[in-house]
């Protein structure tokens, strides 16, 4: 079918669903890989910790530009005004980075700052009116997140320089405009800000609709001076994930404009068809909700399942050339599941098959090296998605139980010292700032891992593996994550990620790691609720009240308990559970019995 043709089918679908002609079911069979069904039951040596207070202390720590210690302090004012940009602030990628400490002004990148103001707006931060130390008033670090807008380009850039290239890699060439979305989302007064973003957005709007006609995202960049694909050395198709969510995004904001939601299906329908997994960095995880999102709303039936595994399984898309004719000599990129000598390490991002280095760039080998950021990164989407589509439910609580534990691997307190590269530093100033990554065994000793470390001191790039690249999109662990009764027993909030999301009441999603069922005993909102469960489309209580709710999860299963405010009246219509003007369930079974009434 040509592209013009599936155009029109797209649309009229969306039309059709839109005025309720027609309703597309969603079968009801669980998602999951491999993968994750690899996953040990109960990792050896479980331990939670407070992601909250961790990635809290990282925000807090980073942005203090009186701190005082070596490689101190790490936020520095820019006002270098470059291209009449107002002054803003900056943050070293690592600690010490060379290139950017005692350089300052405009070193710095927008990856960087941006993901760290989003961590911070995720925990609950007004960060229009940061209280930075040593500043007399607060500080709009939201507003200062437009500097990072290139004229030249028309859209956000990674770096502030004036004369930022274009054509080296969609990873941090597009990763921008999607870490500004959230701001513009939760700060709606942020007008200046808000326009810089549609500006950015009609931009990919454009590039997406070339890469479209080309009918191949199978690209490393693209040159938006020359207005031409780019392959030089690899390519990253995990684009056309990234642009579908960024396309969504920009619908939301602006229904009125159809090029958004028109790009975001034909970059859905590109991957949709496409055979190989497209997993390079950390687009795939957003491909996987927005094909929910949109089977949810526009009754689209995008292969969610075949999107989800991608990101599990391994891909062969990084560390290879394109111009190469064995293409099963990728690094095997994807969440991992394994142990690092007697540790469990199952649910982190990396790659289990990458040449790793010792600290003088010795050839140590090939071994697993697993990453903070794209761990943190992959919970943004994933998580959120969960709502949108339940069969992911159980799947995706049983990945965010063993990331929860393994994720703690990255920072220096929870390693022994002679596991880690910067002990000394962190001992000193702070344990809030997670390695680039772990890989599985010492690189200079060959003892069994995991060892914490990164790039920095293996390439020159800085003295310290310490990386506020690494952290900035912690966040996502302490704004999702929070404790239940039972250890173990986690309970993930699928909206506080969820961007330009419809109405909705509190939700959650509850997994049972254990080999019998539980009674788990959980806070909730003040107020009066309807407890409904998404997943077995039932009602778990009529009466909550009392910021508490007790239920009972099967074992090696998850529910996603919303709470439905009392009075609000219960209609099952389409196949969704609509309670008022809002969605409860966007895919109801035919047979689940209504218990729910308003009182």
């Amino acid at each position: 079918m040509s592209n013009s043709r599936w155009t029109i089918c797209t649309a009229l679908l969306g039309i059709l669903i839109h005025i309720g002609l027609l309703r597309v079911s969603i079968a009801i069979e669980p998602i999951t890989t491999p993968r994750i069904e690899s996953f040990p039951m109960q990792p050896a040596g479980y331990h939670l910790i407070d992601w909250r207070a961790r990635s809290t202390d990282y925000v807090r720590f980073v942005l203090n530009p009186i701190q005082q210690g070596e490689f101190l302090p790490l936020m520095w004012w820019d006002d270098t005004q470059i291209e009449g940009r107002n002054t803003t602030f900056g943050l070293p990628s690592y600690v010490g980075m060379t290139g950017q400490w005692n350089v300052f002004r405009n070193a710095h990148e927008a990856f960087v700052s941006t993901g760290t103001v989003v961590s911070g707006t995720w925990l609950g931060m007004d960060m229009t009116t940061y209280v930075v130390p040593g500043s007399e008033t607060p500080v709009n670090l939201v507003q200062m997140q437009g500097e990072y807008f290139s004229n030249k380009h028309q859209v956000f850039c990674d770096l502030i320089s004036g004369d930022e290239p274009t054509g080296q890699t969609f990873f941090y060439e597009l990763s921008p405009s999607l870490f500004i979305a959230p701001l513009c989302d939760r700060y709606r007064e942020e007008h200046v800000l808000s326009d810089k973003w549609h500006r950015s957005c009609l931009t990919w709007s454009d590039v997406g609709g070339h890469l479209w006609r080309l009918n191949n995202y199978d690209f490393q960049s693209y040159d938006l001076q020359q207005k031409h694909a780019v392959v030089k050395d690899w390519t990253e198709p995990d684009v056309a994930a990234g642009l579908a969510y960024l396309m969504l995004m920009a619908y939301q904001k602006w229904p009125e404009e159809k090029k958004f939601y028109n790009e975001c299906h034909h970059a859905l329908m590109w991957l949709d068809r496409h055979p190989k997994n497209v997993n390079y960095g950390i687009f795939a995880p957003f491909g996987v909700y927005a094909a929910a999102r949109s089977n949810a709303e526009y009754g689209s039936q995008y292969d969610v399942g075949k999107f989800f595994s991608w990101c599990f399984e391994s891909s062969q898309v990084r560390g290879i050339s394109p111009h190469a004719t064995n293409t099963t000599e990728g690094d095997d990129y994807g969440i991992i599941c394994g142990r690092f000598g007697d540790v469990d390490v199952a649910g982190l991002v990396g790659a289990s098959r990458i040449e790793l280095l010792s600290n003088n760039k010795q050839p140590k080998g090939k071994g697993h090296y697993l990453f903070a950021m794209e761990t943190f990164a992959n919970a943004w989407p994933l998580v959120a998605a969960v709502r949108y589509d339940d069969r992911l439910a159980r799947a995706t609580g049983k990945w965010m139980y063993h990331a929860a534990h393994s994720a703690r691997y990255f920072y220096p307190d929870q390693l022994e010292p002679e596991m880690q590269t910067d002990w000394d530093w962190a001992s000193k100033h702070s344990t809030a700032l997670p390695y680039e990554g772990i890989k599985d065994r010492n690189s200079d000793t060959d003892k069994p891992g995991p060892y914490g470390c990164g790039d920095p001191t293996i390439h020159g790039w800085g003295p310290s593996n310490l990386g506020l690249y690494s952290g900035c999109l912690s966040g996502t662990f302490g704004a999702i994550i929070e404790r239940t009764s039972v250890p173990g027993v986690l309970a993930l909030d699928l909206n506080v990620t969820d961007t330009f999301a419809p109405k909705s009441f509190p939700t959650r999603l509850l997994y049972n790691p254990r080999p019998n069922k539980v009674q788990v005993d959980l806070r909730v909102e003040d107020g009066e609720f309807q407890a409904w469960d998404t997943v077995h489309d039932k009602v778990l209580s009529q009466q909550v009240s009392g910021g508490k709710l007790r239920v009972e999860i099967e074992p090696n299963d998850a529910i996603v308990i919303v709470l439905i405010p009392k009075g609000k009246p219960i209609t099952k219509s389409h196949g969704r559970l609509i309670a008022g003007d809002t969605v409860v369930d966007y895919s109801i079974a035919n047979e689940a019995i209504l218990e729910l009434a308003p009182k």
